[in-house]
């Protein structure tokens, strides 16, 4: 114990030297004494006992009493009391006890918790029996007495070894065990196992010294792999080893790495430690297609050998495993040697097929800079980087097989989550995250993660239990990439600091560095973009890529204009761009006064996003000072079409909306938030007024935009606000209006920009016929010579022959044919079609498109009529670069009670049935009260489908959407629908054929198409004959219901005589109301009565007077007999309608 206590007060020096680690600068220093000491060099008091090299043993000779740098052996002699190993490797080894290698092992005696211990060992190869010191026997609590005597031991040098005894005991190394006899020599300062053992305990193979083929680990080895890291993990110390200094960081660093190299930091075992939790499991879609290689890619001739000593790397860490010989796979990929940027080959596995037909187990991760940016100021940072992630995770059984992959040396598969595979990252990041949750004041990166804290004591034991718990759920991390506690540290790829946080200087160089080709092509101006667009929180203010804007756009050729000018411009891009992203942002902190600064030009929006860092009053924010406000976030984006059209209200109110939103992050629930402006009305705009006092709907939608906010909005001089005004002015091509601002500004556009923007089209449309048809041949050369060729029938044989003008149609030749002076198509049964010529084709993809039927129905409409090549191609591309300026999405008023006057004749009419269930979208017109007891008084059951859900009632919806879409894009001036445009588009609705029905809505009720603004053939007008028929004995049915009506009605009716005493009610004649009642009292000749009454109608029931709106007949006198009377009449004759185009004979 003496010697314990000596070697814990040793300086630093001597403490180093002997491998324990120096204590703290401020540490006490035993006081120094003279002379110095001829045995450890060092000025102590003199005597026996007083310095603390007395119990140590010098590396050189191996004797007591002095330190190897004092040694006056003249050559370096190994005492025969330290070689009892009986081994020539331990020779060395005694030399530096801590650079030899060695692994933790549990020692125990039977099942005696008492008597077992971890202990390091040193696997000697050359040792044929274990060999320790007396410190195993107080470890174990084993005396001295109970050892066994067993003779003597030789070492190498065949020199005699005299052990104290020996015991017999159990080595355990994570699954396996070896029952050994260890001796114990007095002069032994560590514990060394012998070739036996360490075959036992599978730190060599089995064939040791000869070579052996390579053998994956077994089952049971990976399974027990995460055990053994938390079997390796040494005892927690009660205080920082040093003191909690910045100075010390260093060698806290090097101390933590010491403590988990066995463990943590132990990259180098076999096999790699897996992580805690289920195993990954790949899952494979519903339909997918197995996909097999079954040849190999072929791998260069001076790479063939570390490749393959890669994969059997790979085997032995528990990575792969070779397919059993006889197994059949239907997922087979095929490996990949590319080369990495040292020179050295890399092997990948192509997952393409794989990857497309599995689905991924999704697991979100935070974009690095919503993790950079959370990070506090004035923190101490430790930062560490995963080693083998992926490979770290088990693999299921039944997935294994899916990751065959073929190589020159046969077929492997993975018994780890391979890399390529579209749902590793996830599923190691979740484990990761799930492994560490209990981690606080962290940010992790997929394998990366950040610890923070305010103090060097915090961040020790913060760093530990991190450390700790990566070891018992099986995380290896990189020794290399692990730093601790420092106030700059580089992480996801920003450089952060104590302050502040900015780009690391590689990703600063990849743009420096940047290498334009001499001729660019449109992937070369996006590639440079994506490299900016990496750095676009930081170059909001970046005008100078105001030239590179219009290069985004498609060019109309394959290359990109460049010249000497925009290469002057590319160079001095980069030079600013990296001096804009050295200068970085600072950190937000949530608890400072934020102030949001917004501006509009006709060019873009801009803001930035400024944080009180000075003691000034807030009145003045943000320039109170220079230096006070810091930059948190800046941002700049282009206007679309439709906001540069923006009046100068709405275009500021859009800034500040689409700066609250995209600095969501630090803005959403900010409680002290101060939003400058330029423009004075939004003061009043966006502070208290109410949304039912904005008429507007722009600023009416801008403003709901901004109610998630709590704000106070204050207005600033435009002369002053000129951080933001410089953005609006000059936005970063790197940050474009994306999909959802695009959306927004439709949005805002809605209904009131459809009908403006309709009605200022002309409201003119050019109809063609068949005579504007004719006409337009006279002037089309080509178009006469295709008559020209029709008419003669001499094609080529070849079609290279032909003209290159008419080779469109020598596929459809047999097809055409000349009537009256045009070219007419015909296939099959079909009907006859004109073919158009150049001229006119632009203008009938436009009067097809004005039934706004979708693409569907104008090819349906086209088909019947005309024809040219590509014509569907026209069509397409005519309906997808039409719009119209906006859709209406708002909701129409519903009117209950109409609704209900409406549909209340509906039934009864023309002899209809009552419906027994109506289906209903939920609308308010539709389940008021009102119409609920129209409906019951009908016994109608009403079905409520989802609001707004046309799949409910399809056609219906269609229907309207249609209609909707027809008046709004052909509105004139003023709202006006008497237009030509309107007409033509009703007309083109009625001619376009049905869905599944062939026939338009024209030809069911007409029995013929109509002349609209697409020329067609003269037989489209001709009465189908089907039809004709049709009409014929509807005719003839109506005849015979006249005549019925006519028998009907011929004569009138007699009505019974009114007896004496009947109580009868009178009709006022002067109020036609029946409001008096009476008897009969006298009848008289001719069907009078008494007093003259006219009028009278007997009733069943005296005491309730007649509906209101009852008509009855009088009871004047009428003849008895008269003649049957009624209608002439009419002669039957073509309907007028049928005559509004005289068809011509062929």
């Amino acid at each position: 114990m003496a010697s314990v206590a000596t070697v814990s007060s040793l300086p630093n020096a001597l403490q180093e030297e002997v491998g324990l680690p120096p204590q703290a600068a401020g540490a006490r220093q035993p006081p120094p004494y003279k002379p110095r000491c001829v045995n450890c060099g060092l000025k102590h008091k003199p005597g026996k006992g007083s310095y603390p090299a007395e119990m140590l043993a010098c590396h050189n000779c191996g004797k007591t009493g002095h330190l190897c740098k004092m040694c006056r052996s003249n050559g370096k002699q190994v005492a025969a009391t330290e070689e009892m190993e009986a081994s020539g490797i331990i020779i060395a080894a005694t030399r530096n006890v801590e650079r030899q290698p060695f692994i933790w092992v549990k020692v125990s005696i039977g099942n005696n918790e008492r008597k077992s211990a971890k202990i390091q060992v040193v696997p000697d190869t050359g040792a044929q029996v274990c060999v320790a010191g007396p410190g195993l026997l107080a470890a174990l609590n084993i005396i001295k007495t109970s050892l066994v005597n067993r003779g003597n031991l030789k070492d190498v040098a065949n020199v005699s070894l005299k052990p104290i005894g020996s015991f017999t005991c159990c080595i355990q190394n994570g699954s396996r065990t070896t029952t050994q006899e260890i001796y114990i020599l007095e002069t032994a300062t560590r514990c060394y196992v012998s070739l036996q053992a360490c075959k036992d305990l599978g730190l060599v193979h089995a064939d040791f010294p000869h070579q052996s083929p390579v053998v994956a680990p077994t089952t049971a080895d990976v399974g027990n792999a995460t055990s053994e890291s938390a079997d390796y993990l040494l005892a927690r110390p009660d205080t920082v080893p040093l003191t909690p200094l910045e100075e010390n960081v260093p060698q806290l660093e090097a101390w933590l790495l010491r403590h988990f190299s066995g463990s943590t930091f132990n990259t180098d075992r076999s096999p790699l430690p897996v992580m805690e939790g289920k195993p990954h499991s790949i899952h494979l879609l519903p339909d997918a297609k197995p996909y097999a290689c079954h040849t190999p890619a072929s791998v260069p001739r001076h790479w063939e050998a570390k490749v393959k000593k890669q994969l059997d790397e790979d085997i032995r860490k528990g990575i792969l495993e070779p397919v059993p010989v006889g197994e059949v796979t239907e997922w087979c990929a095929r490996m990949v040697v590319v080369a990495k940027k040292s020179g050295q080959p890399r092997r990948t596995v192509d997952y393409q097929k794989l990857n497309a037909a599995c689905k991924r187990e999704t697991h979100h991760t935070r974009t690095p800079f919503d993790l950079v940016s959370g990070i506090p100021r004035h923190t101490y940072k430790t930062t560490s980087d995963a080693h083998w992630g992926f490979h770290q995770v088990e693999l299921q059984e039944d997935s294994k097989r899916l990751t065959t992959f073929i190589t020159p040396w046969g077929r492997y598969r993975y018994r780890r989550t391979p890399m390529g595979h579209c749902a590793a990252p996830d599923a190691y990041t979740r484990r990761f995250d799930e492994d560490i949750e209990d981690i606080q004041r962290k940010f992790k990166c997929v394998d990366d993660t950040l610890l923070f804290d305010n103090s060097v004591e915090e961040a020790f034991w913060h760093t530990y239990d991190f450390l700790e718990t990566c070891a018992r759920k099986g995380v290896t991390l990189k020794p290399e990439k692990f730093k601790f506690c420092r106030r700059q540290v580089d992480f996801v790829g920003f450089h952060v600091g104590w302050d502040a946080f900015k780009p690391t200087e590689e990703r600063l160089a990849a743009i420096r560095n940047f290498d334009m080709p001499a001729e660019p092509s449109l992937t070369d101006i996006r590639s440079w973009h994506g490299f900016v667009n990496q750095l676009a929180p930081f170059l909001a203010t970046a005008p100078i890529m105001e030239p590179f804007r219009e290069l985004l756009k498609k060019p109309q050729g394959k290359k990109v204009y460049w010249d000497e000018n925009l290469k002057e411009k590319f160079r001095q891009a980069k030079d600013v761009i990296c001096k804009l992203a050295k200068e970085g942002l600072s950190f937000y902190d949530k608890d400072r006064p934020t102030v949001v600064v917004t501006d509009w030009s006709k060019v873009g929006i801009g803001f930035v996003v400024l944080q009180q860092h000075c003691s000034c009053h807030l009145k003045e924010a943000p320039f109170c000072c220079k230096s006070g406000w810091r930059l948190a976030l800046c941002g700049s984006r282009h206007l679309t079409s439709a906001e540069a059209g923006y009046a100068p209200v709405e275009g500021e109110a859009l800034a500040v909306a689409w700066c609250l939103r995209k600095a969501r992050l630090f803005l959403l629930g900010c409680p002290n938030l101060i939003v400058i402006t330029d423009h004075r009305p939004l003061v009043k705009l966006l502070g208290d007024r109410e949304l039912k006092d904005i008429a507007n709907p722009r600023l009416f939608g801008l403003k709901e935009k901004t109610l998630h906010y709590r704000f106070q909005i204050k207005y600033l001089p435009g002369k002053r606000n000129s951080a933001a005004d410089f953005l609006s002015r000059y936005p970063a091509l790197c940050a474009p209006p994306d999909a959802t601002d695009e959306e927004d500004a439709n949005d805002m556009e809605g209904a009131m920009a459809a009908a403006t923007v309709a009605a200022l089209n002309c409201d003119d449309c050019i109809v063609l016929d068949s005579t504007t048809v004719v006409q337009a041949p006279a002037e089309d050369p080509e178009y006469q010579l295709l008559i020209a060729k029709v008419t003669a029938g001499d094609w080529h044989p070849h079609r290279a022959q032909e003209l290159v003008c008419l080779r469109h149609f020598y596929g459809v030749r047999d097809r055409l044919a000349v009537s009256q002076g045009l070219v007419t198509y015909t296939y099959g049964q079909g009907s006859v079609r004109l073919v158009i010529p150049i001229a006119l084709r632009k203008h009938v993809p436009e009067n097809l498109h004005a039934g706004h039927q979708g693409l569907d129905g104008m090819l349906r409409r086209a088909r019947q009529t005309v024809y040219w090549p590509g014509m569907e191609g026209d069509l397409q591309h005519h309906r997808d670069t039409y719009r119209v300026a906006g859709n209406s999405t708002f909701s129409e008023r519903s009117y209950i009670k109409q609704a209900v006057v409406c549909n209340a004749p509906v039934f009864p009419k023309m002899g209809r049935p009552a419906p027994e269930s109506i289906s209903t979208d939920g609308g308010t017109n539709l389940t008021s009260e009102e119409m609920s007891n129209f409906l019951e008084r009908w016994g109608v059951e009403r079905r409520v489908s989802s609001a707004h859900f046309p799949q409910s009632n399809g056609r219906a919806e269609v229907a309207v959407k249609s209609a909707k879409r027809l008046l709004r894009a052909n509105t004139g001036g003023g709202g006006s629908l008497h237009t030509d445009k309107v007409s033509v588009a009703l007309l083109q609705y009625l001619n376009t054929p049905l869905r599944g029905v062939k026939k338009s809505p024209a030809q069911l009720t007409m029995g013929r198409q109509l002349r609209d603004g697409v020329p067609a053939h003269q037989q489209h007008y001709k009465v189908d004959s089907h039809w004709r028929g049709a009409l014929r004995a509807r005719e003839r049915e109506s005849v015979r219901q006249q005549g019925v009506w006519v028998e009907r009605q011929g004569a009138t009716r007699t009505l019974p005589p009114l007896m004496l005493g009947t109580q009868v009610w009178v009709q006022n004649q002067e109020t036609k109301v029946w409001d008096r009642r009476g008897v009969v009292m006298e009848t008289l000749p001719h069907r009078q009565y008494r007093r003259h009454l006219r009028a009278v109608r007997g009733s069943s029931h005296p005491t309730q007077p007649p509906p209101p709106n009852l008509i009855l007949h009088s009871t004047r006198s009428r003849p008895t007999h008269t003649e049957a009377t009624g209608r002439r009449q009419r002669r039957v004759k073509q309907p007028a309608w049928m005559s509004d185009y005289i068809a011509g004979t062929q």
